[in-house]
């Protein structure tokens, strides 16, 4: 049976000031901003193929929720093959 991984990464700011421009108090000019995202990162481990979607669907759902309720909810989910261990 395959096993997959479920991860996560999330979309954040990142400062894009070259080395020219002043940060004051830690703050950069709002138009040195651009959005970027995190590294994927995993959050269940050796899911079987059949719970995938389910696992997914899990995840998406409570991005929404938090997003309904005035969270921030802007992850993104895959689920990623795990390699085959050879013997």
């Amino acid at each position: 049976m395959k096993m997959y991984t479920i991860e996560q990464r999330k979309k954040i700011l990142v400062p894009t000031a070259g080395s020219q421009r002043r940060c004051y108090n830690g703050c950069f000019p709002s138009s040195d901003w651009e959005e970027g995202y995190t590294d994927w990162d995993w959050l269940s481990i050796n899911v079987p193929e059949d719970e995938v979607d389910d696992k997914l669907a899990y995840w998406r759902k409570l991005t929404a929720y938090s997003k309904s309720v005035g969270g921030k909810g802007n992850s993104e989910y895959r689920a990623v093959l795990n390699k085959e261990e050879v013997t």
